[in-house]
């Protein structure tokens, strides 16, 4: 299948002692919020269904989180090649290469940093062509080679923003590939839709213990499973292999996980 990975964020109106689970949010009355960091099936027929879910913490940043994700979709025996789509803010070379070494493919738009801007010039001018090789730096200075592909938009807003560059892990994109890119992007809004389904469905609460906020949470998934499930017309076994699966990945991620001693929390 075709999986989403993305993070959903909630505010939060209440100050929690343990500030492990609380992070900045720019919310309604509120500069607190929670958020969490899942993967879903996505694709046209509009029957996905969440396959991991892994609460957000502060001190740790988005190659951590798509790791940990990534090995619940390993216990699912997600089969090497399956394509992930990430939305620009994984733009970052250790994310890429977390990916890589998981034997997985990725596809996301590229943040217009200076490099990614001089490139697009550079294709408007006949200089560079429409699939190239394009290098993204780390912090630690490390460098991570991935493909990018320049599309012209279909409806560009003025002529500041005629293209759209994307970036992947497959070495073998062709020009014919790259008009496929974009449609195959519009996917990942399949992860959103189901975001506004599980928070409908959502139990509220007012409680502090980030155990019962996160099986609140996974309890939506699970609602939200059980639906798309029924409607696909699915048997009785995988549904209790999925169940059991998301079950366990709760029960890991539920357990205590102290602060780093930097993390003023």
């Amino acid at each position: 299948p075709t999986v989403a990975i993305d993070k959903t964020k909630m505010e939060r109106y209440d100050r929690n002692p343990d500030m492990t689970h609380l992070i900045k949010f720019k919310g309604r009355g509120t500069s607190a919020g929670e958020a969490y960091m899942t993967a879903r099936t996505v694709g046209g027929d509009g029957q996905g269904v969440h396959l991991a879910c892994v609460p957000v913490t502060r001190g740790e940043f988005n190659p951590y989180f798509v790791r940990r994700v990534l090995d619940e979709l390993r216990v699912l025996r997600v089969r090497p090649g399956m394509l992930l789509l990430l939305d620009r803010e994984f733009f970052a070379a250790d994310v890429m290469g977390t990916i890589s070494r998981a034997g997985l493919k990725f596809l996301m738009p590229a943040v217009r940093t200076p490099g990614v801007k001089e490139a697009m010039s550079e294709y408007e001018k006949g200089t560079r062509g429409a699939v190239s090789e394009y290098g993204v730096c780390s912090q630690d200075g490390g460098r991570f080679t991935c493909t990018m592909g320049i599309a012209e938009k279909a409806r560009p807003k003025d002529d500041g923003d005629r293209y759209v560059a994307f970036v992947t892990n497959m070495r073998d994109c062709r020009q014919e590939d790259l008009l496929a890119l974009p449609e195959e992007y519009r996917k990942r809004w399949g992860i959103e839709t189901g975001y506004c389904d599980a928070k409908r469905i959502m139990p509220r609460t007012t409680s502090r213990n980030p155990a019962t906020r996160l099986v609140m949470f996974y309890m939506s998934l699970v609602v939200s499973n059980i639906w798309m499930h029924a409607r696909a017309g699915g048997g009785p076994v995988r549904l209790v292999v999925m169940l059991a699966c998301m079950l366990g990945a709760y029960a890991g991620a539920v357990q205590p996980r102290p602060p780093k001693p930097t993390d003023p929390g």
